[in-house]
């Protein structure tokens, strides 16, 4: 009975109202506690088992921004499909067709396979090729676009050859293009702002090579840098080169009025010739039961380049020289008939005064 009546009082003296209070609250913590990690775990887990942007049969050309330090984006080539250029070296195409690679400063940007951490069941939902990502770990002063392709493999060709037999879309490769914006802003002062209200009008020539313009909340139309709208309603695509700007760009950047994309177009070289007249256009879908698409027209005018001065006379080229002999031969030969007409008219009188003379002494 005594030591009954002791582990009574034990108990009643553990669970007395301070002790008990303590030890609810350091439980209630544990619990929170435990419930933070669990739903931390849960959003890793969930956010390394999201699809990674890829291509498909309805789009092969994807556009991605990389705006902020240490923003990075998944991606991954459809199945059968190779990441160009390889991982390891560290570099992106130069542009869509990746005929020329640039070297990535991976202080600024990096290629990373991404690892498989999963369970083997969320591994067996996902597609097996390989995944890459890519980060800007720092934005250099200046935008710039970078290109990741997605092509078959070399050992692959004679099944390539077989389905592009079957047709042109078997031939499409996935396209990704990346935007790298730097940290330098444009000028507000500079930057065209083109909305549904009002249009962009600009002319370059030699004096000014480049112009900046903001689509605002609207989106870019074409998506591809490397291509232009034509044509008076400005409703036919093709690319820079087509157009007779070769040596023109379009390069997407942080805007100097808001935390919205920019673009500025540049030509480095004005067109020989005719004057070149290319468009962009920004779209917006409105919202409601009749979605229907507004947009606002950036129409860009580049003079054509000024056709260098004609050689002056007296000039040591061999086809001046050649001009100015002949010049001087018809002169002189011009000159040779003259005088010998004069001659003629005068050797007439002489003859008369002699015959007259010849005469009188007879």
């Amino acid at each position: 009975m005594q030591m009954a009546a002791r582990s009574l009082h034990v108990k009643h003296s553990i669970c007395s109202w301070p002790h008990c209070f303590r030890w609810q609250q350091q439980a209630l913590l544990s619990v929170i506690s435990g419930a933070v990690v669990v739903s931390s775990l849960v959003a890793v887990v969930c956010a390394a088992a999201q699809i990674p942007l890829t291509c498909n049969d309805n789009s092969r050309f994807l556009t991605k921004s990389l705006k902020t330090k240490g923003e990075s984006i998944a991606f991954q080539c459809p199945e059968g499909l190779t990441f160009v250029p390889n991982v390891a070296e560290q570099e992106s195409c130069a542009d869509s067709t990746c005929n020329k690679k640039r070297k990535l400063l991976t202080d600024f940007i990096t290629l990373e396979p991404t690892q498989h951490t999963l369970s083997a069941a969320v591994q067996q939902q996902s597609s097996t090729a390989p995944k890459v990502t890519i980060t800007l770990k720092d934005p250099e002063e200046e935008s710039s676009t970078l290109y990741f392709l997605c092509k078959k493999l070399a050992e692959d060709k004679r099944l390539f050859k077989f389905r592009a037999a079957q047709g042109p879309e078997e031939q499409t490769t996935c396209t990704l293009q990346v935007s790298a914006w730097g940290k330098k802003q444009t000028a507000a002062s500079s930057e065209h702002q083109c909305t549904t209200s009002k249009n962009v009008n600009v002319t370059l020539d030699s004096q000014k090579q480049d112009v900046t313009f903001s689509c605002g909340d609207m989106t870019l139309s074409p998506a591809n840098f490397e291509n232009a709208l034509e044509g008076e309603a400005c409703d036919t695509e093709n690319d820079l080169t087509s157009l007779g700007l070769p040596d023109a760009s379009l390069v997407e950047g942080s805007s100097g009025t808001e935390n919205k994309p920019a673009y500025t177009f540049n030509v480095s070289s004005l067109p020989a010739g005719n004057p070149t007249s290319i468009c962009y256009k920004c779209k917006k879908r409105t919202q409601g039961p009749q979605q229907r698409t507004e947009d606002c027209t950036v129409r860009i005018k580049v003079k054509a380049e000024k056709p260098p001065h004609a050689q002056p006379e007296g000039d040591d080229s061999e086809d001046g020289a050649t001009d100015g002999t002949q010049t001087s031969t018809e002169q002189t030969s011009t000159s040779g008939v003259e005088i010998r007409n004069v001659s003629a008219i005068v050797s007439v009188p002489s003859l008369v005064c002699l015959a007259a003379g010849a005469a009188s002494f007879s």
